[in-house]
């Protein structure tokens, strides 16, 4: 996953408002990603294993290569399809989630798929240029909003962070609606119980 720094976003935001520090502005654009990652699942991490054992527990994104293969800053937002051989598992009858990262499994699977969402943690200095590419005046929307509600701040103006919150929102309702439309599998479904009778 290619990153880009949070300091790119600036020049965009800036337009939507005029805060002089830098950094507030960069703490408003990492809050506002993790929020639009976490309300529209647009970043997706697809884990495979070859093998899990009865009684073992896997951290999803903690344990996998993705924030080493990026700058970091990344943990799982939701857990979206847990699969063994291509057949869903079922929670608590499978599988425990101990946490939003961490998945304790019943018995032993082989060929385990798991897809979750991932969103920046607090603090990051770079995000995924999906955001950046695709989803940059949303996640600023979203920035310019919580900068407007600031008390006590120069730059605060209720009315207008108002409005950047409604395009903050219309632009999570479309990221969410291209997940659902690019990648219908990943919606959580917890298989139904089949149940036999005999007659």
């Amino acid at each position: 996953m290619k990153q880009v720094p949070v300091s790119d976003f600036l020049p965009t935001l800036r337009t939507m408002v005029n805060v002089p520090l830098d950094f507030v502005m960069a703490q408003a654009v990492v809050e506002a990603a993790a929020e639009f990652c976490s309300k529209s699942n647009v970043l997706l991490h697809t884990r495979e294993l070859d093998r899990v054992y009865e009684y073992q527990t896997i951290r999803v994104v903690g344990g996998s290569s993705l924030n080493r293969r990026t700058l970091g800053g990344l943990k799982t937002g939701e857990i979206l399809s847990v699969q063994s051989k291509g057949e869903p598992l079922e929670k608590d009858r499978d599988y425990h989630l101990l946490e939003k990262d961490a998945i304790y499994f019943l018995r032993d699977l082989t060929d385990v798929r798991i897809v979750c969402s991932v969103v920046p943690q607090d603090g990051a200095e770079y995000l995924p240029d999906a955001l950046f590419d695709d989803w940059k005046k949303g996640v600023c929307a979203g920035a310019a909003s919580l900068l407007l509600l600031q008390p006590d701040a120069d730059w605060a103006e209720p009315g207008l962070a108002a409005y950047y919150e409604t395009l903050f929102n219309e632009e999570v309702s479309k990221a969410r609606r291209w997940r659902v439309e690019a990648s219908p599998e990943t919606t959580f479904q917890n298989p139904v119980r089949r149940n036999r009778s005999f007659f």
